[in-house]
C-alpha cells in the first residue's frame, strides 16, 4: 500500500466497517472499470493505488468478470485525483463515457420505458453492471424518483453524481426526449434522484 493515501480515498476507505475489504458483495462489472481506466496512463496510478486494488489497473477485465464496488470506487477518486481539475470536470467526462458505454445491448429495453414498468426495466438494467446495490422507483408524481440504496458510505458524493450522469446517458442513447434527472439527495446509504421523460 502506498506510503499515504490521498486525503479523499483516505477517508472513503475510513468510513467503511473493514476498509478496502468492505462488501465483498457488493460487485460492478469489469466493463465498467474498463470504461473508467480507457485512455488514462496506468503508471501513477499504480503508484496510488492500495496493493489489493491496483489487480484492476494491471489485469485485462473481461466483460463477465465482476468486481468489488469498493475496490473500483477507489479506482475512480484515484482517477479524480490524477487526472481532473475538479469534481466537475470528472462529472463531466462520466457523462461522456457513461453514453458510450450504456448505448450497448444491456440496455435495449430502455425504449420500451413507461410509468408502468420503468421499476422492473431500470432495474433489470442496472444489475446487468452492478450486483448488491437494490433500485427502487416511485412514479406515483412528478418527477418520478429513481433511488439506490446499499450499505452505508460504500457510495461517495462524487459516484453519486455519476450515478446520475449514468442514468441521463442511458435514455438519451435510446432516443428518449426532453430527459430530466437531478440528485435530489445523498445520504450514506441512499441515494434518490428525480427523474423525467417523455414517453
Amino acid at each position: 500500500m502506498p506510503a499515504a493515501l490521498p486525503a479523499r480515498i483516505a477517508e472513503y476507505l475510513g468510513r467503511l466497517p473493514e476498509g478496502i475489504d468492505s462488501f465483498p458483495n457488493f460487485r460492478v462489472q469489469g466493463t465498467v472499470v474498463r470504461m473508467w481506466l480507457s485512455g488514462h496512463d496506468p503508471a501513477p496510478l499504480l503508484a496510488m493505488l492500495p496493493g489489493p486494488v491496483d489487480r484492476l489497473v494491471r489485469a485485462e477485465l473481461a466483460a463477465d468478470t465482476w468486481v468489488s464496488e469498493v475496490h473500483a470506487t477507489v479506482v475512480y477518486l484515484a482517477l479524480r485525483e490524477l487526472f481532473f481539475t475538479s469534481d466537475d470536470a470528472f462529472v463531466a467526462d462520466a457523462y461522456a463515457r457513461n453514453r458510450q458505454l450504456l448505448a450497448g445491448a444491456a440496455f435495449s429495453m430502455m425504449p420500451l420505458l413507461t410509468p408502468a414498468n420503468i421499476d422492473v426495466q431500470s432495474r433489470r438494467a442496472f444489475r446487468s453492471m452492478h450486483d448488491g446495490i437494490a433500485v427502487v422507483t416511485d412514479v406515483s408524481r412528478q418527477p418520478w424518483t429513481w433511488s439506490l440504496t446499499f450499505p452505508s458510505y460504500l457510495v461517495p458524493q462524487l459516484l453519486a453524481r455519476c450515478y446520475v450522469t449514468a442514468l441521463a446517458a442511458a435514455l438519451e442513447s435510446v432516443g428518449k426526449q426532453a430527459v430530466y434527472v437531478e440528485l435530489l439527495n445523498h445520504e450514506p446509504d441512499r441515494i434518490d434522484i428525480a427523474l423525467l421523460f417523455e414517453h
